[in-house]
């Protein structure tokens, strides 16, 4: 049906869709401008920086050599957390020969600590952490053996470092296999904060967490 106007010329007609066509590329490059001012970034695998974790909260332990460690003994530094006792037959040999290796290999590092706790602290006193740490060659000013009350410790590696752990009751285990407990290392940075998890028992590990020290060193 007609609407009463007249008719455009052919020339009219193609002026009008030529300006249509710049009028839709303008509105596209606003809209994608616009998209671009407002995404948020979104970090590539190429993105060197280390995922960053819960801190560690507070902890007051008791050293080898029974000297009161807390968070605060290690500001400033980067460390290796593990988790282990010294009756174990199980993974712990494997991550206090990782500990070793690591401690090798950082020789003359002054910035970084290696940090081992006791998952069986009613066993593991002072005492048997030092004659522990000298079977197994540990230089205890870099690597430090912790021990305290057992339910701060559980507490601290289960709702602080979100590890399992869990002592069965005495006399329905080998003391070998008293505690249940995760294999990981953990690196802890300058500021007191979880940086990454490593498997004890993958080959790779020593290397990764090297790898992952240099990043930390460069700011990542």
């Amino acid at each position: 049906m007609a609407d009463g106007r007249p008719g455009r010329s052919p020339a009219e007609r193609a002026i009008l869709a030529g300006v249509g066509v710049v009028l839709a590329i303008i509105i596209a490059i606003g809209a994608r401008d616009l998209v671009a001012r407002r995404a948020p970034a979104i970090p590539t695998s190429q993105d060197p920086a280390l995922p960053l974790f819960d801190p560690v909260p507070p902890f007051a332990l008791t050293a080898s050599d029974g000297a009161p460690v807390t968070n605060a003994t290690f500001a400033g530094r980067v460390w290796i957390a593990d988790f282990i006792f010294t009756r174990c037959t199980g993974a712990c040999p494997l991550l206090s020969g990782r500990m070793l290796a690591l401690q090798k290999a950082l020789a003359g590092r002054d910035d970084v600590r290696l940090v081992s706790f006791s998952v069986d602290p009613d066993y593991d006193t002072p005492e048997v952490l030092a004659s522990y740490a000298k079977d197994h060659g540990a230089d205890t000013s870099r690597w430090i053996f912790l021990t305290g009350a057992r339910a701060d410790l559980h507490e601290l590696i289960g709702k602080g470092f979100h590890l399992a752990v869990a002592k069965a009751p005495e006399g329905t285990a080998a003391p070998g296999e008293l505690v249940t407990h995760s294999d990981r290392l953990v690196v802890v940075d300058g500021k007191g904060r979880i940086r990454g998890y490593y498997r004890g028992s993958e080959e790779e590990t020593v290397r990764r967490v090297l790898t992952d020290l240099d990043a930390l060193a460069a700011g990542g």
